[in-house]
């Protein structure tokens, strides 16, 4: 039987924090069970009004958030639901449990007030308090009891709290996991003594196994060696749940699967190896899509001119990988054309993309891109190579190489043929330690590039770039959370005897915007023919309103200039304001309004959308 159930255990244990979940669930259900025994009229429709009585600990306005009946208000009616009002019942006990009121009691009533609407009233006995004066733990040989209880969170004199309880079993569960010992059992025993709490942890260690045979189900067009080369864990090693989930991840991000599941299994005539089943749904990269629009812009005819009608065509087509490599390729097209009195030219560009997660069979991924772009007979041809490689967890180091072509037709004082060259190669360092992405509550997240443009490349233009920025998030208090970006950029023109031409300004640093100083905008006159130098920082507070709505308060600041000397740091440009925050399903969208300090009564508003980091 232990081997049976340990078995099943073996098959969930990624899952071990939802189970863990689960328990608290069903212990507050034994609870509760047996209060619902009074029967509920069935004939009531609306409900009027929701109240709890009794409460002392948690506030009311607390408790209200997590029921399911709310009271009717202006033209929104709150239906009565019988099952609503016994799940209502456990969440309140719920909060009290979490809280350590182990011996609470939930009742309620129901008051009719006309013939379709009731009063609904929880009366709530609290009991007492319950605290943890003693924690054991017993059975572990592998780790000792300093190791385990290191990052516990429920302390001794403090509250019972049985969902920390639950999570805490999880990550031992996750600890024994991780060395190969699978089949690892913790259970928790709960004394109540009094108004105090006594937790035994029990352990049952199981032997170490290590990986057996490794099969691959569900291919049909790729190779299995695109997923053995993204293994983390090989036949032989101990078995390790971080790797697992590591090469899980890994197999997902080629791109070429839709799902990924390893799965365990244990052998029941060896006591020290497990196999290991990959599952795998292919992805149908082939696929076609295609938009029609048709609208109206304002004619190019000149003032009083009726609107000009502009269709457009657009169409992405993925064949699909190419000889079944794991490079995927993409093609996409956009036509439009103008209707004034007569047609126009049409503007016409595509786009060829391929791309692969592996580089002469290094973990490097791949990307090379083909651009061509005609608007009123002007011609734009680009290419671009890029590279990611992931020198750690959470550092990436990344390079681009680009060569961009533009003929210019539409001039007629101007010579046909190709009149600007760009020929550059990027390299960038990314550190990311943030614990969200999108909008980050703590952590840095910080950048160091280096471009080359021109130079032993060719090409009109000849220049070094190098920049860098550094964003820091801490949480202050509640939902508030605080951050600053510090952004520096410097230009150095080579080999300026080549040219025969100033660099133009739109190579150069400017400031404005929403993404820098949001008080400005980039036509302003802080910019005129833009900067060498960029110095650039950022102050933010950021603060929750109201569910998916959030605030901010803001400082930036910034300077531009040609060459350091002793008046770098002198008559910066800075701004102050506030803003809003939406939080999407397209993503995060922020509204910001700022007043720069030379025009106090003209502010700026900005719109930001799909807002990466709130700076």
């Amino acid at each position: 039987m232990y081997l049976l159930s340990s078995i099943k255990k073996l098959l969930l244990f990624q899952s071990a924090l939802v189970v863990g979940r689960l328990r608290i669930l069903i212990i507050s259900l034994l609870y509760t069970i047996i209060s619902l025994t009074i029967a509920i009229p069935q004939n009531l429709q609306h409900v009027n009004d929701v109240s709890i009585v009794g409460n002392k600990s948690i506030t009311t306005k607390t408790l209200l958030k997590y029921l399911n009946i709310k009271k009717s208000r202006w033209l929104r009616r709150s239906e009565f639901n019988t099952r609503a009002l016994k799940l209502d019942m456990i969440s309140i006990k719920n909060q009290y449990i979490i809280e350590g009121y182990l011996d609470v009691a939930v009742t309620y009533a129901i008051i009719q007030k006309e013939d379709s609407w009731v009063n609904i009233q929880y009366n709530i006995i609290e009991g007492d308090r319950y605290i943890v004066n003693r924690i054991t733990i017993n059975g572990n040989v592998l780790f000792s009891k300093e190791q385990l209880l290191k990052e516990f969170e429920q302390k001794i004199n403090q509250h019972y709290n049985p969902i920390i309880i639950s999570k805490f079993i999880s990550e031992i569960e996750y600890k024994y996991f991780s060395m190969g010992k699978i089949l690892t059992s913790v259970s928790a025993d709960v004394i109540k003594e009094d108004n105090f709490v006594a937790i035994n942890l029990n352990i049952e260690e199981s032997n170490t196994y290590s990986i057996g045979d490794i099969t691959i189900t569900g291919l049909n067009k790729y190779r299995e060696r695109y997923i053995q080369r993204e293994l983390a864990i090989f036949t032989g090693d101990i078995y390790d749940v971080r790797k697992i989930e590591k090469s899980q991840k890994r197999i997902f991000s080629t791109g070429l699967f839709t799902a990924v599941e390893i799965i365990p299994i244990i052998n029941v005539s060896r006591t020290d190896f497990v196999n290991l089943e990959i599952k795998v749904r292919e992805y149908s990269t082939r696929q076609i899509n295609t938009d029609i629009g048709v609208g109206q812009e304002p004619s190019s005819l000149g003032e009083g001119a009726p609107p000009a009608t502009v269709f457009e065509l657009e169409t992405k087509w993925q064949p699909g990988t190419l000889f079944n490599s794991a490079g995927r390729l993409e093609i996409s097209g956009n036509l439009g054309i103008r209707l004034d009195e007569s047609i126009s030219s049409p503007d016409f560009k595509y786009e060829i993309n391929w791309f692969n997660p592996w580089l002469f069979n290094l973990r490097i991924p791949l990307r090379l891109k083909y651009f061509h772009d005609e608007i009123s007979n002007d011609k734009i041809d680009a290419f671009e190579s890029s590279f990611i490689y992931k020198t750690g967890e959470n550092y990436n180091l990344s390079g681009s190489i680009n060569l961009e072509f533009i003929e210019r037709n539409n001039d007629t004082n101007a010579e046909s043929g190709v009149t600007d060259e760009k020929r550059s190669i990027q390299i960038t360092y990314i550190g990311n330690e943030l614990d969200n992405f999108i909008i980050p509550s703590t952590g840095k997240y910080y950048t160091v590039t280096t471009e080359l443009n021109g130079s032993i490349l060719g090409g009109e233009h000849h220049y070094i770039k190098f920049d860098t920025q550094y964003k820091k998030f801490y949480p202050l208090r509640n939902s508030i959370v605080g951050g600053y970006q510090i952004k520096a950029g410097y230009l150095h023109v080579l080999k300026k005897e080549m040219n025969n031409r100033d660099l133009p300004s739109f190579y150069k640093y400017k400031l404005g915007g929403s993404t820098s100083l949001r008080g400005w905008q980039t036509t302003d006159g802080i910019n005129e023919d833009g900067g060498l130098i960029r110095l650039q920082s950022n102050f933010d507070i950021r603060f929750q309103i109201y569910k998916l709505i959030g605030g901010e308060v803001f400082f930036d600041a910034g300077k531009l200039a040609n060459e350091f000397d002793n008046k770098i740091f002198d008559d910066w440009n800075w701004d102050v304001g506030f803003g809003i925050t939406f939080l999407t399903p397209i993503g995060p969208t922020r509204l910001d309004t700022a007043f720069p300090y030379a025009e106090w009564s003209n502010p700026t508003v900005s719109l930001a959308i799909l807002y990466l980091f709130y700076l």
